[in-house]
């Protein structure tokens, strides 16, 4: 009853302080529009990749889509669950922490660390939620013997793992890999091979069903040819990359520069530790299991390594490292003199410290969150996106636009990373133009969507971004050139320029 009575006080904590964060955010989060948009089109029928593009399997979308369709079509419902999301990483993680046998004064200023890393970043999104069955997986097994075999537990674990695909199809299969075959590497003699092969093969039938279902999925709903088309086709087309040198560089700071440079030191460490040398104590069983899921999260950090998918992506290693600072600060103590007395005043520090951070974050996070709350009514005008903060007299001036246009029987077609922003409030939907980036468009990529534009009747409308304002780094230049050169530009609105079909 006291346990019980203690996580709910920590989970209503880390609740309160990232709906603080969460809820009261302007809306300027294009991840955050793009999975809102995938879900809206969920729950108003439309199927994915057929209907609308995307690149990642659309497990996220049909959960937060089923839930937009039995309570409200809103974006406030989206943030909503990114606060249950959120919090249940930070809630596990904590968890994780606990089952390391860390000092709870120690794990309380870990996971205030680690929430002041993300917090900028707080969002609804695939990779988070792939990083959540993630740190499931780490917290399951670090409880058992790891060569223990356990059909129910091995077999559950697997659908677990088995469904990270559907939100991910890159980090998911590298993640069912690694949770598979993993412990090939314990093995020293015949009995444990035994056991390991028995483990794969429970971990294999549990991780199969949820692909399965994807499969069946996509055959009733005949699929097949988009999902290739945009999934496993257009990789060839793909070319977007930011290079980890940006990291280890310092482009996102220099808490973010230090880690990265930490992070390939610390995969080595942990691989000397665990792999390299023989498992004689529970510390290095669990750094095993540390490293080898943290490999599998790793994936996440490439070919795109900008500070949200590395933060994401390093999370497992991090926690690693945290372990082993923690390990290397107690063996230091106990060849000290003095290890009592020091560990007394670290232990009183780091509780002071603790109470006083955790003091600060929750108030400041309940401040923002009441005065949110007072507030929300003002943001109501635009549909879906009411209790929103957000400046809607632009939003509100494009979209009376595509409305006027449309009634002179014109269509309006906005070629740009913002134009879900203005298409949400509209309840329209434009098939890759709404998400218009590079490798986000199908095989044909750019040359397809300038031979699509070729097609377009006269009554044709273009939305560009002006030259003056910088693009999004993923957009596709080439059909942005070609209509430059080929249309007729009849004005501007707001931040875009029109052009008109002529032909």
């Amino acid at each position: 009853m006291k346990t019980s009575i203690k996580s709910f006080l920590i989970i209503l904590i880390l609740f309160i302080s990232v709906a603080g964060v969460i809820l009261p955010k302007e809306l300027n989060n294009l991840d955050e529009i793009w999975n809102y948009n995938f879900a809206r089109c969920i729950a108003d029928g439309l199927l994915p990749y057929k209907d609308f593009n995307m690149v990642q399997t659309p497990l996220l979308p049909i959960i937060c889509g089923i839930i937009l369709k039995l309570t409200f079509n809103e974006l406030i419902v989206m943030r909503i669950l990114a606060v249950f999301l959120i919090t249940t990483i930070l809630f596990f993680i904590y968890k994780i922490f606990k089952r390391l046998r860390l000092n709870k004064y120690i794990i309380n200023i870990y996971v205030i660390g680690i929430y002041l890393l993300f917090y900028k970043d707080f969002c609804i999104d695939y990779n988070y939620t792939v990083l959540l069955i993630i740190l499931i997986t780490i917290y399951a097994e670090l409880k058992k013997e790891i060569l223990e075999v356990n059909f129910k537990r091995d077999f559950l674990l697997g659908l677990l793992v088995g469904t990270s695909i559907l939100f991910k199809q890159t980090t998911g299969l590298a993640l069912i890999v690694i949770f598979v075959l993993y412990k090939l590497l314990l093995v020293n003699n015949k009995n444990e091979f035994k056991s390991v092969i028995k483990i794969i093969v429970e971990r294999a039938l549990g991780a199969l069903i949820p692909i399965l279902i994807f499969c069946i999925y996509l055959s009733c709903n005949n699929l097949w040819k988009y999902f290739l088309d945009y999934t496993v086709y257009s990789l060839n087309t793909f070319s977007n990359v930011i290079s980890y040198k940006n990291l280890i560089n310092g482009n996102d700071g220099i808490v973010i520069q230090i880690i990265s440079i930490a992070l390939p030191i610390a995969v080595l460490i942990m691989y000397y530790i665990s792999i390299l040398k023989k498992h004689t104590n529970t510390e290095q069983k669990h750094i095993f299991i540390l490293f080898c899921y943290s490999i599998a999260s790793a994936v996440v950090i490439f070919p795109i390594s900008d500070k949200i998918h590395f933060l994401i992506g390093v999370m497992p290693s991090l926690i690693a490292i945290c372990y082993m600072i923690y390990i290397f600060m107690n063996m230091m103590l106990e060849k000290t003199k003095k290890c009592n007395q020091a560990k007394f005043e670290i232990k009183h520090f780091m509780k002071a410290l603790g109470v006083l951070c955790i003091i600060i974050i929750f108030c400041f996070s309940s401040f923002r969150l009441i005065k949110y709350l007072k507030n929300a009514n003002r943001y109501i005008e635009l549909k879906h996106f009411k209790y929103i903060p957000i400046e809607s007299k632009n939003i509100k001036k494009i979209d009376n636009y595509i409305l006027e246009q449309n009634k002179y029987g014109n269509k309006v077609y906005i070629l740009d990373a913002n134009a879900a922003v203005y298409m949400i409030p509209l309840d329209k939907y434009n098939k890759d133009y709404d998400l218009f980036l590079k490798g986000n468009i199908g095989a044909k990529s750019e040359e397809g969507q300038i031979e699509k534009l070729r097609k377009e009747e006269n009554n044709t409308i273009i939305l560009i971004l002006s030259d003056c304002y910088k693009k999004n780094w993923q957009t596709p230049e080439n059909v942005i050139k070609y209509v430059k050169e080929n249309m007729t530009k009849i004005g501007n609105i707001v931040f875009f320029d029109i052009y008109k079909i002529s032909k």
